[in-house]
Order: C-alpha cells, then structure tokens, then sequence
C-alpha cells in the first residue's frame, strides 16, 4: 500500500472557467423528456447507452421506482439542474479537500471532511452527469461516478439508480434540512496505541448474534461496512455496495478517502437511508423508498469501513488458512478491527459475521475470534453478529460465546488458541480429503470447530475434512 505523496485537493469542474462554460450550458439547457437528460449524460461521457443498459431500462421503457412519470420532468430533472448548477456557489475554491494518510507510523490526526446535504446533493449530481474526473489515487477498475449504474444492465445496478432517483425526488420534496451536516472522516492507529494481544487480561465484550436481520436494525447501532481498501461503492451486489448504494450520500467518499492503510479504517456520519432492498447478489432489488420521518431519522447513522485482507487467490482452503493464521495476517486483522471499533467508543456496533469472508475468501469462524478480541480491547458497549439466517454459523457461535463465558476466557486465552492452532497445521502439505491429527482432545474440541469442518472420533482423535 502506497503512502506517496498526492494532492491534498480534488478539483471540482467549477475551478476551470473554460470546462465550467461547457457544463453550465449543458446543465441550462431545458430536460424536457428523459431522452433530453440521456443526451446531456451522452455528451459528458461520450459514450450512448445500450438498449440494455439501466437507465434505459429505468427512464425509457418505464420500469420507474414510482407511479407518476411526469415527476421526472417535474421535479427530478429540475433538481439535479438546479444543484449542479449551485456547484461554483457551494464550492467557492472549486476543490474537495482529501483525507490523505500520514502513514502506518502515524496516528489519527482529526482528518475529516465536513459538508451540508445541499453540497452533497451537488456532488451527487454531478456524479449522476459524470463530470467530476477521477481522482488520482483511483484505478481504472474503480468506479467514480454512477456511469456504472447507468450503463450496466446488472440487477444491482439498476436497484441503486432506481435509489438515487428516489433521493432526487426526496429533495424535491423537501423531506430534508440542507443546511444539516455530513461528516467523513478517517481514523488511524499508531504503533504504540496496539494492544498486547498475547498477554492482554480484557474481559471478552458483550456480543450477541443475530440470526435474522440487518446490520442497523436499530438507530443506535454503528453499521459496519465490510469495505474495501479503496472505500466506495460499484454495480454489484456485496454488502458495501448494498450499503453504500442505498444512501448515495454515502457513495460521494470516493472523492474524499485515498486508499486505507492496514491501521486505518474511516466513518460516516449523517447520511440518509433511502432505499429499502431485498436479496443479494444478482438478486438484489429494490423495495420501495424509505419512510420520509425514517429517512431524516436515518441521519444520525453512523457508518464504520474497514476492510479485510484478500485471500481470493489460494490454490485450496488448506492453503488459505494456513495463511490467514500466520502471526503477522491474524494481527493485521486485529488492527483493523481495532482501529474501527475503538473510533466508536460507548456504542453497539453491528456487522457482519462475514467479514472479508466472502469475495476475499476469509473463513468465518475466525474472523468472528479476530472482531470479538478487537472488541474487547476498544470499550465499545456491545458488538452485535448478525449471522444472515445461517442457523448453523449462528448456532456455533452461541455455543463458543456460553463455554467462553463459562471457562471465564479473555482476551489472551482466544489468541493462544488461535496460535496454537496455527502452529500444529502450518507444516502440512498432504491435500488429500481426509487428515487424521491426534490432538488433545479437550484443548481442541471446542476450538477447532470454528476453523474447518471437522468430526470427532470417541477416543478424542480429531478428524479434520476439508471441503
């Protein structure tokens, strides 16, 4: 991960006059129909939509999140003209200021970025009409503007442009205060802030599991963003585009966090919740709009990224998890978390318990050991799993949470065992189905279930079957 040096600034398309002239045309012109809003679309990004692509779908073949299509012309297209153009008013310097990092040897200095719901609004604007160039930390397999919505024939992609039309006309409507704040800010970790795992005495944190139900069930809740390092949002269906995507406030971070170093996580304050979905994946779709009281309610959110490492690439799941319980991997992972949770003292945070454990192919049952530690060293009030509705994951984990408490384990008793179990498989190389380890019997049976499908045989011999 590189800390080199790059601007402090994104530059908005009000800061050149000559660039500006062009846009402020475009965005002056009367959207008399959803062919006159496609075109201006067209002229910025230079590129016509397919007869597939969402936006076709969505504006011209009639597959509306709401039942008035004249709205469109009404109100929505008038308030993306009218926030776009409010850009040079708004943004007097004609630049975003960036959260940049100070490195893996520094500490959270207070960067944040602080903005109103009107100059949000502006940005997302502008993001819908793609006029706001990448920003330079920003590869190209990264999305920056919603053209990835609009031209993508995905599920998902359509869900979340059906979303972002229903936070324009949510505007219209004066559902919000525009004068009210958003904070993005980023949160570090120095070296000597870390906590000695090996030898720490901290009381395991209250947790619970959530069978059913979302992250952010209730208000209180800190919502985790199983992120990415470069934090934002894209055309599919994983849990941070979901999150991001349904609270397009969320998406304008992409313009304001350069990639997040290994003691860095960042948070999101003060963004709607609009849309209400179901599914997941390619089955992602949206519901209806939020509640116009739940969507102002939704604004003291809090939203906490933190990304995992990627062990995507593994020749087999032995090899993964060999990996991912080297020393230096599972205390990566622990910073991270750390990091996040401490930055959210005194409050229940809920999140996945599959962190990292789905496209990055992270195994579960250690990932919860790794946030449950985390947890507990950052006097956070409570952390709450929310298990998807896999009764087994959340049956296991119950069972765990009873024995821990029952043993009265802390801190350093999770990590010795994840050490310990590191040690006894880190020199195997036999691939074959089933592996016979004649480990004790009591320091095992209740640990090792959490890490690999496994059976016990009556002696106490452990059976390890890896699938």
């Amino acid at each position: 991960q590189t800390t080199g040096k790059m601007s402090r600034f994104v530059s908005l398309p009000s800061k050149d006059e000559n660039e500006w002239v062009f846009i402020e045309e475009q965005c002056s012109k009367p959207w008399d129909s959803a062919e006159d809003f496609m075109k201006s679309i067209v002229f910025f990004t230079s590129k016509d939509f397919e007869d597939s692509s969402a936006i076709n779908q969505i504006l011209l073949y009639g597959d509306l999140p709401f039942e008035d299509s004249s709205l469109l012309v009404r109100r929505i297209f008038p308030t993306i003209q009218k926030y776009a153009l409010m850009m040079p008013n708004l943004f007097a310097s004609g630049e975003l200021n960036v959260m940049c990092s100070g490195g893996e040897d520094q500490g959270d200095n207070g960067k944040e970025v602080v903005m109103t719901k009107a100059q949000a609004c502006c940005l997302l604007a502008h993001m819908m009409l793609c006029t706001i160039s990448r920003p330079e930390w920003m590869s190209r397999e990264c999305d920056h503007d919603f053209r990835c919505w609009m031209y993508s024939e995905l599920p998902s992609a359509i869900a979340y442009f059906k979303c972002l039309l229903l936070y324009f006309k949510a505007v219209s409507e004066g559902v919000f205060d525009m004068d009210s704040k958003i904070v993005y800010s980023r949160h570090a970790v120095r070296p000597n802030q870390v906590p000695q795992w090996n030898s720490s005495e901290k009381e395991l944190a209250k947790l619970s599991v959530r069978l059913y139900g979302d992250i952010g069930e209730n208000m209180d809740e800190v919502e985790v963003d199983a992120a990415n390092r470069n934090v934002g949002f894209g055309k599919t269906g994983s849990q941070e585009e979901i999150l991001l995507g349904m609270s397009p406030e969320a998406c304008i971070i992409v313009y304001l966090l350069p990639t997040l170093l290994n003691n860095e996580t960042a948070k999101i304050q003060g963004v709607s919740k609009i849309g209400i979905h179901k599914g997941y994946g390619m089955t992602l779709e949206l519901v209806c709009r939020n509640k116009e009281d739940e969507m102002r309610e939704s604004q003291k959110r809090t939203l906490l990224a933190m990304d995992a490492s990627e062990y995507d690439s593994h020749s087999s799941k032995l090899v993964s998890l060999k990996d991912q319980l080297r020393g230096e991997k599972v205390e990566r992972e622990l910073l991270k978390a750390y990091c996040g949770y401490s930055s959210c003292k005194d409050r229940k945070i809920s999140t996945t318990g599959f962190w990292g454990c789905g496209t990055f192919a992270g195994n579960p049952f250690l990932k919860f050991l790794i946030m449950w530690m985390a947890a507990s060293e950052s006097q956070i009030e409570e952390l709450i799993i929310c298990a998807n509705g896999n009764e087994e994951y959340s049956q296991v984990i119950e069972d765990f949470i009873n024995r821990s408490i029952k043993e009265g384990w802390k801190v350093k008793d999770l990590m010795n065992r994840i050490q310990v179990y590191g040690d006894n498989i880190k020199n195997l190389e036999d691939f074959s189905p089933l592996h016979l380890f004649c480990f004790n019997f009591d320091l095992f049976k209740d640990f090792v279930v959490f890490l690999i499908p496994l059976s016990f045989s009556p002696e106490g011999n452990l059976y390890l079957m890896l699938i």
